[in-house]
């Protein structure tokens, strides 16, 4: 590519502005990509091989979208890496210094797309807070103020307020409309169609479905994986576990390509459910160990409550049902700290049976 070439021509002449910014403008465009992440690897270790220079860059600005761009791409492709939470750290202090507020919301917004994947809710609330604020200078871009709208929709969907979910939606859809920028519209409509789901209200998710595979010919591996994922979850709410699937296992090949594995942790928790439900329980407990697996490595409480949670309805419906209270209270006290009040996931039935089951046992009443 161009910014490949032009990183390859200002590294030779020694170049460190022009290095860093062509850096990050390759990191930036793959991700824009949505296609497959894991070419990501080879742009981590050049940045990892130049931390000397990264530090000593006199460009503010560039150093600050460099830190952008890197955290980013180890949120997406090495959720795991040992500096983390420093990365995570450096992309906070950017967006509390006086520089340009579009820099500063992005800042946040990946942040809030960190704190989502792990889980962190009560972090994800005052990061909210201070991109609402942002978005709402003059100086802000029609695609900061979607980026704004963006994690509130996810957010609300996991407190179990749908209706702001879907208002927070449509705004951010009107916003994209009215100034044509559209880059959002996919995972707007995506989180939509999830808490309609939620709710089981299957017409409003139907009509946003077809929202979204209106453009199929152009959506991304990343998007129709989504896409397959939640019509999975459709099929599995609606108890046709054939249809169910084949949608998942559509949704799992297309994550696989795209190489970012906490985003895999969703079709491989549904087809969990889907083995579990045809009675090929060997297979649901390996796809459920997959998932803790990644969950472990990648810290993410939301992930490890989801596994917890899937835990226990298998314990109760095998017959276990001593194994099943106690990975309930488990989970629900996992749950609650965080204040999870949806699983994204589930099938609303089956969750409500095991409410029901901890409120019998005097499990996190309150909750």
């Amino acid at each position: 590519s161009y910014l490949e070439r032009a990183y390859e021509q200002f590294k030779k002449r020694g170049d460190s502005n022009g290095t860093f910014l062509a850096w990050s403008g390759m990191v930036d465009a793959i991700i824009f990509s949505s296609d497959e992440v894991n070419v990501l690897e080879r742009w981590i270790k050049e940045l990892e091989s130049r931390m000397d220079e990264y530090a000593q860059l006199p460009s503010k600005e560039i150093k600050h979208r460099v830190t952008n761009s890197m955290f980013i791409a180890l949120v997406l492709r090495q959720p795991q890496h040992s500096e983390m939470e420093n990365w995570a750290e450096k992309t906070l202090l950017v967006s509390k210094e006086e520089l340009d507020e579009n820099i500063k919301a992005l800042s946040l917004f990946n942040l809030a797309h960190h704190r989502m994947m792990t889980g962190e809710l009560d972090k994800l609330a005052s990061i909210l807070y201070d991109l609402n604020r942002l978005a709402e200078v003059p100086s802000a871009s029609p695609l900061t103020q979607i980026r704004a709208k963006f994690p509130a929709t996810v957010y609300y969907q996991a407190i179990g307020a749908h209706e702001q979910c879907m208002i927070v939606m449509k705004e951010a859809l009107k916003l994209s409309k009215k100034t044509g920028v559209h880059v959002m519209d996919f995972w707007l409509l995506a989180y939509g169609t999830g808490s309609a789901l939620n709710n089981s209200d299957f017409k409003t998710a139907e009509h946003l479905f077809d929202k979204m595979s209106a453009n199929s010919d152009r959506l991304k591996p990343w998007e129709m994986s989504v896409y397959h994922f939640l019509k999975a979850r459709e099929a599995m709410i609606r108890e046709n576990l054939e249809q169910a699937n084949v949608q998942v296992n559509l949704s799992l090949e297309l994550a696989a390509k795209v190489g970012t594995s906490q985003k895999r942790c969703w079709p491989l928790l549904l087809k969990a459910q889907v083995m579990h439900g045809l009675h090929n329980y060997q297979e649901a407990n390996e796809y459920l160990e997959q998932v803790f697996a990644i969950a472990q490595q990648t810290k993410s409480r939301l992930f490890k409550f989801y596994v917890n949670i899937t835990k226990a309805q298998f314990a109760f419906d095998r017959g276990n049902p001593g194994v099943g209270k106690k990975i309930l209270r488990q989970a629900l006290t996992q749950g609650q700290a965080q204040q999870y009040m949806n699983t994204f996931v589930d099938q609303p039935a089956v969750t409500a049976k095991l409410c029901a089951r901890a409120l019998e046992a005097g499990i996190e009443v309150e909750y």
